[in-house]
């Protein structure tokens, strides 16, 4: 599959993302075997960037993207996001540096990486 650079970096990423934002549960069970079974029919029609944030099921779409692409993490382009987080019932945005720092370690725990390529601000 063709790739194009990914604004001003040195990542060359292909024209479609595979996201994982049904995977964070917000809208129902997510079926995990299909759900991986899907990821890996993406890595074989050639895609190699995935978006996914640490507010889709707060951790959950990021753990299945990371045990899904385990062993090939460092061929892919990890996209992901921060920002969001949970007062009790509310959803909070929060870009302070506290909380992005501990969102990006989060999400690198999540994934089983120790670099993102792309952070992202919800």
């Amino acid at each position: 599959m063709e790739t194009v650079g990914l604004g001003r970096t040195r990542l060359r990423v292909t024209p479609d993302a595979y996201g994982t934002c049904q995977f964070g549960r917000e809208w129902g069970e997510v079926d995990e075997r299909s759900a991986i079974e899907s990821i890996h029919h993406a890595r074989s029609l050639g895609v190699n960037i995935f978006d996914t944030a640490r507010g889709y099921g707060f951790g959950t779409a990021e753990r299945l993207l990371g045990r899904a692409l385990a062993g090939e993490m460092d061929q892919v382009v990890t996209a992901t996001k921060g920002g969001l987080r949970m007062d009790g019932d509310t959803l909070v945005r929060d870009s302070s540096p506290t909380w992005i720092r501990r969102g990006v370690e989060e999400s690198l725990d999540a994934l089983g990486i120790d670099h993102i390529d792309l952070y992202q601000v919800h």
